[in-house]
């Protein structure tokens, strides 16, 4: 009976200390993205995921889209490099020199003539959620490539 209680006390230990140590990711820097000009010219929406590996530093290692259509995942890649997160603290341990976060970018075109104001404009909702919405404008295409002036 004695080692049942040294057992289960042993384990007490083991998940208050594996609690204790959360290798913490807290955004120091977001960037949020530009509306990528083909995606609106093609009315392109939808979610995007991105996994950061985070270092010691903070600083981004690594960004992979693992979800979303092609050109927002590119475009989102892209900005979620230069994000940064907060640096390991002394007090976490060793496992936590590289963490991961997945980073949701929403991207929504609203239609032309949509008015300006705050819920029309890009946001970021802690912890890793932006939505990015642009309003449907105008696109003309010049075949000739002259500007107009030539």
């Amino acid at each position: 009976m004695k080692h049942v209680f040294v057992i289960l006390g042993l384990i007490g230990l083991l998940a208050f200390t594996g609690h204790s140590q959360t290798c913490e990711v807290l955004p120091r820097k977001v960037v949020v993205p530009p509306y990528p000009a083909v995606s609106l010219a093609l009315k392109e929406s939808g979610t995007v995921v991105v996994r950061v590996t985070v270092g010691e530093d903070g600083n981004i290692l690594r960004a992979e889209a693992i979800e979303g259509p092609k050109w927002l995942s590119k475009n989102s890649e892209l900005v979620a490099k230069v994000w940064k997160f907060s640096a390991v603290k002394p007090t976490e341990t060793a496992g936590c020199k590289e963490r991961s976060a997945d980073l949701t970018f929403d991207y929504e075109v609203l239609p032309a003539g949509t008015p300006s104001g705050p819920e029309t404009r890009s946001y970021f909702v802690l912890p890793f959620h932006i939505t990015v919405q642009e309003r449907l404008g105008s696109v003309t295409i010049n075949p000739t490539g002259k500007s107009e002036g030539q």
